[in-house]
């Protein structure tokens, strides 16, 4: 967020050229009119130019820099310039503008507290995932086991009627047998 935005050191060399600045409230409404900083009524030279200085205030909840870029001229000082972090209590909020940076600190860190607890669902979210994956293969590794028993339990069971088919047709067969000795020993005696 850019606040509180002045001309920082702008030169410029078109005659032609007019400069404004309008002036902005804490809420960022436009407080006042328009003021003319380079009016294009005075047309003294070709090549007549002028100078503006101010402050730029940059807002943020993380750190940052700002580099000057020195091939162009640049808008920012020639030096490098790091950010500082307000603490709550190093503010006097008795003063507009203290108050205006409590606030600030206090809409940044909820940024960052929303920020963790977005993190924070998103693993969540990833975790339950996880578990439903899990869960699915746990049923479907169930599932197939009790497929095996009942394919196995089946297999047994075709085995147990064949050998019971085998051992009654045996049965027969002995039995048969013995009749027909019978029937022989019969046919001697008679």
């Amino acid at each position: 967020v850019i606040e509180n935005v002045d001309f920082a050191d702008v030169t410029t060399n078109v005659a032609t050229t007019k400069f404004t600045a309008t002036a902005f409230d804490h809420k960022q409404a436009t407080a006042g009119t328009a003021v003319a900083i380079h009016d294009t009524s005075y047309t003294t030279s070709v090549s007549d130019s002028f100078r503006a200085s101010g402050i730029v205030t940059f807002h943020s909840s993380q750190s940052f820099s700002i580099v000057p870029e020195t091939a162009n001229g640049g808008t920012f000082e020639s030096s490098a310039v790091a950010s500082t972090l307000n603490k709550i209590s190093a503010i006097n909020v008795t003063t507009m503008a203290g108050a205006v940076d409590a606030l600030k600190v206090v809409d940044r860190a909820l940024d960052r507290v929303h920020m963790e607890r977005a993190k924070f669902g998103a693993l969540m979210s990833r975790m339950n995932v996880v578990i439903d994956n899990l869960t699915t293969i746990s049923q479907s590794q169930r599932a197939s086991k009790s497929r095996i028993l009942d394919a196995d339990f089946a297999k047994e069971s075709s085995r147990l009627a064949k050998s019971q088919i085998l051992q009654q047709s045996a049965m027969n067969m002995i039995a048969q047998a013995s009749r027909t000795m019978q029937n022989v020993l019969v046919l001697f005696q008679g």
